[in-house]
């Protein structure tokens, strides 16, 4: 196809982030210079070895036809259509398990249709030779409890979870600053693509949060949007917030690191480990927003 269009101004190649080699913590937040590797996708074993092929014979192609291209590393994406957070509203909606992956975290960064639709554009006018390679995913890294918690609030249903490395997809964080440089961020937070979402999928549920989930939803929608003093940063403006209207402890820093600004996981770094260290609570108690 790249040989067949090789006069065109550009090309984008759709790859994933699958390509990635696992990686011991679930939070890693994978950058572009990352080791490739068999990534061990329950769905498709060959998914992840096929993809890393697809990128060398791309920018083979690129180098051999002078074509400028975007390699674009997809992480999860999801709409009313599908994506893995619709699949698990379904088994919320289904009584039916969800899987995790041994030790129960799943954390991916997830990117809404609509956000996908306005960055092609960009994404092909960042194409270059040799190939521009950038990920592709949502600004906030969410884990899967979490996401189905919020499903649950808004359906007024329980949920069911079960480990089996088998049949669950890795944990996939991106460090999204390429990206974020090359087009800018995402306009869609993950609690306002979630519920419309959910809501375009199942019309029964209510057009309305519960209240203390409305106003906590609408408010860190808010925080997470703004963008006053972004011409004064040198990664650009990314407010790191993790809020449950539930949690009884609030704890406040400033001037997150470049790892926090990259996962927008707060706290996610030696001075978060030390943190722990001093309250003497263990890594996951410290994230479970309840």
């Amino acid at each position: 196809l790249m040989a067949h269009c090789r006069s065109a101004k550009a090309c984008l190649v759709m790859s994933t982030c699958a390509v990635y080699a696992l990686h011991p913590d679930p939070r890693h937040a994978f950058r572009e210079s990352d080791p490739l590797g068999d990534s061990q996708q329950p769905y498709s074993p060959t998914y992840a070895i096929s993809k890393i092929a697809q990128e060398a014979v791309a920018r083979s192609c690129a180098r051999l036809h002078d074509l400028p291209t975007t390699i674009a590393r997809m992480n999860v994406s999801y709409s009313a259509n599908g994506g893995l957070p619709a699949y698990h509203l379904d088994a919320i909606m289904q009584d039916e398990e969800i899987v995790l992956p041994t030790g129960g975290e799943a954390w991916y960064t997830c990117i809404h249709q609509d956000d996908i639709n306005r960055q092609v554009e960009s994404l092909l006018a960042a194409a270059s030779v040799p190939a521009t390679v950038v990920n592709w995913s949502g600004d906030e890294a969410i884990d899967v409890r979490t996401w189905c918690e919020y499903f649950g609030e808004l359906a007024g249903r329980g949920m069911r979870f079960r480990e089996d490395d088998s049949q669950s997809i890795p944990s996939r964080v991106t460090d999204n600053q390429r990206r974020i440089e090359l087009i800018g961020p995402c306009s869609i937070g993950w609690h306002e693509g979630f519920a419309a979402m959910a809501r375009a999928r199942y019309p029964s549920i209510p057009a309305s949060y519960p209240p203390a989930v409305s106003h906590c939803g609408e408010l860190i929608a808010r925080v997470r949007a703004c963008r006053l003093c972004e011409h004064k940063l040198p990664l650009g403006a990314r407010p790191v917030v993790q809020v449950h209207p539930n949690a009884r402890i609030l704890i406040a820093g400033q001037a997150p690191g470049r790892k926090v600004h990259a996962t927008g996981i707060p706290f996610n770094d030696p001075s978060g480990t030390r943190l722990r260290e001093w309250l003497g609570i263990e890594r996951e108690r410290f994230y479970d927003p309840h």
